[in-house]
């Protein structure tokens, strides 16, 4: 019998299956390069690589001019932005990487598109930007923020403010139009002059059954201090001058951090206790609805059973593209967790065009875009 006839199967008996070809052998490719294409493969299946920045703008003779910078490493033009560092939540590098690149101080605005692409050694990358306006460095807001080192000439050795039509033009990389476009409809809208409204959920707190004195003394856990003060970067990114809170102690734990390194005391709000709300719910609609017109970054500070009321009124000023994305379920929001809305006050009335949610975890917190 030959050989061929040995690798016959035999009448009746099922073919052996042959073994699948791997993806880098079905592409005809050579030993090394099929090693370069699984090293990237494994590259890709990572966690995307977190990067935070801004596209920083101004009006000047009716037109609107952004800032561009140039790395002479990659010899290109683009939006000042880097990593996210560990522990760092993306809007505080994102006020952050802008100081370092351009030296100036900015306060973000509404969320622009995030970009996300593999870098030259075949990472994933993800880049959250924010429209940003330049900010003075003795504001209250910007004092809140640690210290930032001078620009390093051999990471950016140059910036320069250009006409949107100019720097669509300079950008060396198409995808950063994307940004860009959104930044100049935003403008177009009157969305780039949007007032931050900031909701927070008081932090985690001890638990009641372990608590035996009145509900309104309860202060937040170990875990609760910690995500309180993480909170600070965040404000500060957005710059918050004005602090709204329930006085019972886990709220009052959870704002004053910020409140005092202001340089203020939190502004008491009765209404936004458990019990108020549980006896006299149009307070708090009454309360929100006042600071939603009143035009002033604020954080309003509150518990779980009154942030259903406090969503109520909110809802009813968003743009109806963004409502279905608010929170709706109990609890809306987890503990230490804040939501950052967009207020425009325009002849037409108050509306919130973009909204956002920030969530605490082990390693900070996490960032939710709410969109259409």
């Amino acid at each position: 019998m030959t050989d061929a006839a040995e690798s016959t199967p035999a009448e009746g008996e099922p073919a052996k299956a042959s073994k699948p070809q791997s993806v880098e052998d079905s592409l005809g490719l050579t030993r090394a390069q099929r090693k370069k294409e699984q090293v990237r493969r494994r590259r890709r299946r990572r966690p995307a690589i977190e990067s935070s920045g801004a596209i920083v703008w101004r009006e000047r003779n009716d037109n609107l001019e952004v800032l561009l910078v140039h790395r002479p490493r990659y010899d290109d033009w683009s939006w000042p932005k880097g990593k996210v560092d560990a522990g760092e939540s993306a809007p505080a590098a994102a006020v952050r990487e802008v100081a370092e690149e351009t030296g100036h101080v900015v306060v973000l605005g509404v969320p622009l598109p995030r970009l996300e692409y593999l870098t030259r050694a075949g990472y994933r990358k993800r880049v959250h930007y924010w429209a940003a306006r330049p900010a003075h460095p003795d504001s209250a807001a910007v004092s809140v923020r640690e210290p930032v080192a001078a620009v390093d000439t051999d990471e950016i050795d140059e910036h320069q403010w250009l006409t949107v039509t100019k720097a669509a033009t300079a950008l060396t990389w198409a995808d950063d139009i994307v940004p860009l476009t959104a930044l100049i409809q935003a403008w177009e809208q009157g969305w780039l002059t949007a007032t931050p409204l900031v909701v927070a959920r008081h932090a985690n707190a001890r638990r009641r059954a372990s608590w035996s004195d009145g509900e309104d003394t309860r202060p937040l856990s170990p875990l609760g201090y910690i995500d309180a003060a993480r909170l600070l970067p965040v404000l500060s990114a957005f710059g918050i001058t004005n602090v709204i809170t329930s006085p019972w102690r886990r709220c009052l734990d959870t704002a004053t951090p910020y409140a005092h390194a202001l340089g203020v005391e939190p502004e008491l709000a009765p209404q936004l206790t458990e019990d108020a709300h549980r006896t006299h719910p149009k307070q708090v609609h009454k309360l929100i609805a006042e600071v939603l017109h009143a035009g002033v970054p604020t954080l309003v500070c509150t518990h779980r059973p009154v942030l259903k009321t406090v969503l109520a009124e909110l809802l009813d000023a968003v743009r109806k593209p963004l409502r279905a994305a608010l929170p709706s379920k109990n609890p809306y929001l987890t503990a230490g967790s804040l939501l950052v809305t967009h207020v425009v006050h325009a002849q037409h009335g108050t509306q919130i065009v973009a909204a956002e949610v920030y969530s605490p975890r082990r390693a900070g917190l996490r960032r939710r875009t709410l969109t259409e």
